[in-house]
Formats: structure tokens, sequence, C-alpha cells
């Protein structure tokens, strides 16, 4: 399967599957895929959404390298595609750990840097690094709003990708960051524009089926792997002492063998 750089919620990053890059065509059968929504659960994760029943879905977890002075961990969770090889449109839910813009910003400047680090995404697309070029970035909306009692952000954006062949694509966004302390889930919802108003309604209820647990009561991406690398030592550990009363057991049943033979043997000289 070829590979392609495509952006993913506030981040450019390598993604195996060929996504947004087919996004070329509408739905081959002209019908509409997205009439009855299924209920995704990640119980590993701590979160569950809606999608169309249909929909083709990717739930292998990416860990994104964002270097250094960003997250300590950008998680690729769970990507639904409308079809797996003429895709119009997609939803991607992510995860930051310890977000450095919602660290550092809230309300109208979190707005403000989200949008800045978007336009930066686009500017940055390039054919050799992502397979097309983008242009045209427009920040429609943005509004500050809530999600289940948590602070959310709203953006709408458009833009249009250029391809070596000559093609050109205008896409339309609906990104949705909710916001728990400092940590950042994102609800990304992307179309071919012009296909889009058959979409709007059913990612608006999409979005608003998203459910998320509280940290204590799920396991969120990273946690998972430094839990089992605890749970491994301190099994090591455990094993290793049991080992150890093992020897113990065994060269204590040697001394006590010895002292009842001596004890026979002196009993039967009387």
């Amino acid at each position: 399967m070829t590979e392609h750089n495509i952006e993913l919620g506030r981040w450019v990053i390598l993604c195996i599957p060929l996504f947004l890059t087919l996004l070329v065509i509408p739905n081959a059968n002209g019908e509409d895929s997205f009439d009855q929504l299924t209920t995704f659960q990640s119980g590993e994760y701590g979160f569950s959404i809606q999608y169309p029943e249909n929909w083709v879905v990717y739930d292998e977890v990416v860990e994104v390298d964002t270097g250094p002075g960003y997250d300590e961990g950008f998680f690729s969770i769970v990507y639904f595609a409308d079809d797996p090889n003429l895709v119009t449109h997609s939803i991607e839910i992510t995860y930051a750990k310890n977000d450095n813009i919602a660290r550092n910003n809230q309300g109208q400047q979190y707005l403000d840097r989200v949008e800045v680090r978007l336009t930066e995404n686009c500017e940055v697309a390039l054919f050799e690094i992502n397979g097309y070029q983008c242009s045209y970035f427009k920040a429609t909306n943005s509004e500050i709003t809530e999600h289940n009692g948590l602070p959310a952000y709203k953006f709408t954006q458009t833009w249009t990708e250029s391809y070596p062949d000559g093609s050109v694509l205008d896409v339309k966004r609906i990104l949705v960051d909710i916001v728990d302390e400092n940590d950042v889930w994102t609800i990304d919802g992307v179309s071919i524009e012009s296909e889009f108003p058959k979409f709007s309604n059913t990612l608006e209820e999409i979005i608003e089926s998203f459910s998320l647990q509280t940290i204590e009561e799920s396991k969120l991406p990273g946690e998972l792997e430094s839990e089992n690398q605890e749970l491994t030592e301190e099994n090591d550990e455990l094993e290793s002492i049991i080992r150890e009363l093992e020897k113990k057991i065994e060269d204590l049943n040697v001394i006590i063998m010895e002292q009842i033979k001596v004890i026979y043997e002196w009993i039967i000289g009387k």
C-alpha cells in the first residue's frame, strides 16, 4: 500500500493507508452512505462515538512524533471512511496528551493558536512529502463551545489540494477540540466541499455522540504501555521471589529430613 503524508488533526503526519489523497470523486454508487449510525466503543481508551454503519473502520492506534517542545504524546485512535478506495467523507479521532496549546491558552487565544497551526499545516504541504500542494486555506468559522461539560473549540475550514496530475480538489472540514485539563481529544470530519452539504447534519450528530469517560475510568494511549511495563517488572520480581522461596523450602526440607533420620536412628538404637 502506498505511503502518503496526510493532515491529521492539527499535525501533518505519515499515515500508511491511502486516505485523503483518494478524496477525488464522490461515492461511486451516487447514494448517501451514512443513513444508519452505529456505535464505536473503545473500552481501552475510554470513549464511544457513532459512525455510519457501512463505513470502513481503521482502529490501529498510531503514535505521532510531534517533535520536542510539543505534546507528551499525540495519537491517532480511529479513522472512519465512507469507502476504502474512493473517500468522499472521513472522520478521525485523535488524542494529544498534555497539549502545549491547551497548557498555555484558553478561550480566544486557544482558537487563534490552533488556527495558526492549521494554516501552517497547509502552507508546508508539498508534492514530495504529502502528495499534493495545499492553497487557499480559509477559516470560515471558529467558536468557543462545550461538550459534556468540558471546554470545546469548533473550527470550520476550507482549502484546495492540487495534485501532480493537474487535478484540483476543494476540501471542507469541521474540527472540534475537546479539552480535558491539558489533554485534547479531536474529532476531525473532512469532506469533498461539493459533497459536504449532504454530510453536514450527520457530521454534527456524530460529533454530538462523542462520549468520553474520566481519566480514572479509562486507559489513555501511552499510559497502557507504561502500566504494562510496570506490571511486567512486578511479575518478574515476584517470580524471582517465588524461586528464592522454593529454594529455601527445598533446603529446609533437606535439613528436616536429616533431623528425622537422626531421630529415627536414635530411636532404633535404643
